[in-house]
């Protein structure tokens, strides 16, 4: 294996480090300047929708009606996969009873609320006055993508924003943490499309000339729950289809905590479709606290929709809602973004929203809303509101992965245990609250559990909800016994600079891993390194201990 030698310093980084962020939903990338000593302490990230849309071909003799569609989740493996709707319903209804249940204060109080807020002159919409027309000349803020060529693919907004009707399938090669591999895609199939969305972010976004790659280094931050064959085949992306000159790889939980100011934290990711929580001890990942969850923001929208159409206390007026398609998804999660909360007084809110048709005017709507705003997270702490929650069947991991096959189809089966967990658990549904404390409660020693109970790091989008770091800090607190660990309180930690954006605390962690002199005289693996050794040589690279944990 190589040695480290002075080809191997910071100066091997020459004109920069790039960085991915990969995710189920989007993809976060930037260039970290190395010029400065010490580098840029806060670089640019750019995100775009980790999106491919392929053209259907067109049988011969047939006339294409299809629409676009999308493949989101990879083929599904038998969890909630056969209920039928009813039973899902059924479901969906027995987490919304148990969260009313909870919260039944403020929506017994919620018919005096609307007759009060109608005193005051508060607008009620109905299917009489809920819609104004819109001039296509009016609306211009919203551009379709442009197909009259008939373009073989496209990538990101565009590959979101293409009209319906037309021949389209949208892909996302990421799924909960995993390439997106199925039996409708191979391994081949999904890196062909990645390196597609890589290459037109290095050469469109980041304006990188594809010949110099060579003089530039690359990390990839992925989920501390990895697949070895997945962290295989895209670094041979980067290192043979790309060229970069060198590389390494960093762990998200590792990211956050560092990006926060934090060497020792439980960091608790609530991502696009998965949460992810781990907790970090003097600046290290513990593998048995590692939990994955299956649900995350997209299921919060995704509940939100199913309230609202079937709200029986406001007229939702766009009933054909489907949060599958791009524009109907981008509709529920701003409603989620802008006014959903765990607030104890639950007022009735307006929401304004347009649906767009391609070259006909569009719809201005206005809904009334109220409790749904704080049903739908709190399927947070009740996720059968999330129903079906599909293990994607792609979580079929290697033997030399830090979860084998066996140990995964063993974890939902069994109770959580201290003495033999060394690796974490994996695609639970339990309550968020509950997967914390065990995460937590992994730890033997008191005066770590003390730490980590003290230092709850919330990221990702869906954490900036309202009132959710009071609401987990009370549920955390009544699922432990604090005189018990002489723990004062429970506390989620706020990052250290309030200009920091929870979705992007793990990218600028990887900035600083950068500019530490241990990552970057020992922590970077050689193009040729990677020729000759493959993985094997990264595993000796990288900043943590890749073992089978």
């Amino acid at each position: 294996m190589a040695d480290s030698d002075e080809s191997t310093t910071p100066r091997s980084y020459s004109r920069g480090i790039i960085v991915f962020h990969p995710g189920s939903a989007t993809l976060k990338f930037g260039i970290i300047n190395t010029e400065s000593s010490g580098f840029a302490p806060l670089p640019n990230v750019q995100v775009i929708p980790h999106a491919i849309a392929r053209r259907i071909k067109k049988s011969s003799g047939q006339q294409s009606r299809t629409k676009v569609t999308v493949t989101r989740t990879s083929e599904e493996s038998p969890s909630d996969e056969f209920l039928t709707e009813d039973q899902i319903e059924e479901r969906k209804k027995q987490g919304l009873k148990r969260i009313e249940e909870e919260i039944s204060e403020p929506l017994k109080l919620l018919n005096d609320k609307l007759e009060r807020t109608n005193l005051n002159d508060t607008p009620v919409y109905n299917e009489k006055n809920c819609m104004i027309p819109i001039p296509l000349e009016n609306d211009r803020e919203y551009v379709w993508a442009d197909v009259s060529s008939n373009p073989e693919y496209l990538i990101g907004d565009q590959a979101r924003r293409i009209p319906p009707g037309e021949p389209y399938e949208i892909f996302y090669p990421f799924e909960q943490g995993r390439l997106n591999v199925s039996s409708k895609r191979s391994m081949q199939v999904v890196t062909t499309e990645l390196e597609l969305i890589w290459r037109y972010v290095l050469k469109e976004k980041l304006k990188v000339n594809m010949a110099e790659l060579k003089e530039y280094s690359v990390a990839v931050i992925m989920p501390d729950m990895f697949a070895t064959v997945d962290i295989t085949e895209i670094y041979n992306l980067l290192f043979k289809q790309f060229g970069f000159g060198y590389g390494t790889l960093f762990q998200e939980s590792i990211c956050n905590s560092f990006g926060a100011g934090l060497s020792s934290a439980c960091v608790v990711d609530i991502g696009h479709k998965m949460t992810s929580i781990a907790c970090i001890d003097e600046g290290v990942s513990l593998p048995r606290s590692r939990v994955l969850l299956q649900y995350g923001g997209y299921n919060i929208s995704e509940a939100l929709c199913w309230l609202a159409k079937n709200s029986t206390k406001h007229y939702f007026p766009y009933p054909t809602c489907d949060i599958r398609n791009p524009q109907d998804e981008d509709i529920m999660n701003t409603m989620k973004e802008t006014l959903c909360h765990f607030k104890r007084l639950i007022n009735v809110e307006i929401f304004d929203f347009r649906v767009r048709q391609h070259k006909q005017n569009s719809k201005l709507f206005h809904m009334n809303v109220s409790d749904s705003l704080v049903l739908a997270p709190m399927g947070l702490f009740h996720p059968k509101l999330f129903c079906p929650l599909i293990t994607p069947a792609h979580i079929q991991l290697v033997s030399e992965d830090i979860f084998d096959e066996e140990y995964m189809q063993e974890v939902d089966l069994r109770q959580f245990d201290n003495s033999d967990n060394k690796k974490g658990i994996a695609w639970q549904k339990m309550a968020l609250d509950k997967a914390i404390v065990q995460s937590i409660m992994s730890h033997n020693r008191a005066d770590v559990r003390r730490r980590l109970f003290s230092n709850i790091l919330l990221v990702g989008g869906s954490s900036q909800i309202e009132g959710l770091v009071e609401v987990l800090e009370q549920k955390i607190a009544t699922r432990i016994i604090p005189s018990d660990l002489d723990l004062e309180k429970v506390e989620i930690v706020k990052t250290l600079r309030k200009d920091l954006d929870p979705r992007f605390i793990s990218w600028r962690g990887a900035a600083v891993l950068c500019a530490l002199d241990s990552v970057k005289t020992e922590c970077w693996l050689k193009h040729s390194d990677w020729e000759q050794f493959g993985i094997s040589a990264l595993k000796e690279k990288v900043p943590f201990v890749w073992s089978q944990q």
